[in-house]
């Protein structure tokens, strides 16, 4: 069985004194797609953060790829190794729209770490990964486009192949089919799948909608807010019952195989 990419072990996470997450243990290993799922304010994106390395828990260890991320909290300024295998993509992440950066630049920032190092073999294995990239995606024929200008569709694919550009292995997502229409948001949904299927890259993805999660997902992390968070599979997880107590409210689930199709919140006052 291959290391683990994290493990967290009865790990919390408090803001102003209040516990926002956990307790959580969790293991995630090379291949893996987590889905972590429930309403807002239930520490979805606090778990993206320390996952990154980006947070210290308030209790509990956390091991990233084998190590402890203590260091990087004590000195951000100086990067671990580690960090460069994790690609995050957050909710929000526009560029100005004063500079004129194309798709091809987005991307390039994937490899910002290789193409200033100075040395030609690496400059030139960053230009093969952008390139790579812009082709798994599609996005060969927008490299030209200006970012700013795109659907927002077409940002997140781009966003997927910065990471992809990157080399992560584990990539964290933070709703990425937040505010796109029907169509993108599937697109979306399968392009998470493809991270995982096409790329063999471990996934992360925060969404408070389980109908976003791809059937590819193996684990669920269910977060209801203030409550203990629930680890298990898609099956056991993504049904009406777990997903009512998380909510808060009555939820009707449609599911094809491992996929869920629909995902209903119910009022009382629904006919």
């Amino acid at each position: 069985m291959p290391e683990p990419i994290a493990e967290l072990t009865a790990v919390e996470a408090a803001y102003r004194g209040r516990r926002v997450l956990g307790p959580l243990t969790l293991t995630i290993r090379p291949g893996d797609v987590v889905g972590v799922v429930g309403p807002n304010g239930a520490g979805k994106s606090t778990l993206l953060r320390l996952l990154a390395g980006l947070q210290r828990p308030s209790r509990g260890q956390l091991r990233l790829f084998g190590q402890s991320p203590g260091e990087s909290w004590t000195m951000p300024w100086r990067m671990p190794a580690w960090r460069r295998r994790i690609g995050i993509l957050l909710q929000h992440h526009e560029y100005s729209t004063e500079v004129p950066l194309t798709v091809r630049d987005v991307v390039d920032f994937g490899t910002l770490g290789m193409a200033s190092t100075g040395h030609r073999a690496r400059r030139l294995e960053a230009a093969w990964r952008r390139d790579e990239a812009l082709r798994h995606l599609g996005l060969e024929g927008l490299a030209d486009r200006l970012y700013r200008e795109l659907s927002g569709g077409e940002r997140q694919k781009t966003q997927m192949a910065r990471l992809l550009a990157q080399g992560a292995e584990m990539i964290l997502l933070d709703e990425p089919a937040a505010g796109l229409d029907v169509e993108w948001r599937e697109r979306v949904t399968r392009l998470v799948a493809a991270l995982q299927r096409d790329h063999h890259r471990t996934v992360v993805m925060v969404t408070h909608e389980a109908d976003r999660l791809p059937e590819n997902c193996s684990t669920v992390v269910l977060m209801p807010p203030g409550r203990t968070p629930r680890v298990g599979t898609p099956e056991a997880l993504l049904q009406a019952e777990p997903l009512s107590a998380a909510y808060g409210c009555r939820v009707e689930v449609v599911r094809q195989g491992r996929r869920v199709l629909a995902f209903a919140p119910m009022t009382e006052d629904t006919p």
